[in-house]
């Protein structure tokens, strides 16, 4: 259950790693990393969860 999993947003940074673009339209991520040349990143998450007793 503690797989990773693609999520929706997307984000390309500028060479000094200051944001350029973040959106959850890959299409539109994709074009502006071909645009300037810089890598597109995915977001991804893990998401764990497991049963307790009590209220801790």
């Amino acid at each position: 259950m503690s797989d990773w999993t693609p999520a929706k947003w997307f984000r390309v940074r500028e060479p000094d790693g200051s944001l350029w673009i973040e959106t959850s339209d890959e299409d539109e991520a994709r074009q502006a990393a071909t645009e300037t040349g810089w890598p597109l990143e995915r977001h991804w998450r893990k998401v764990e969860e497991e049963w307790r007793t009590g209220e801790e």
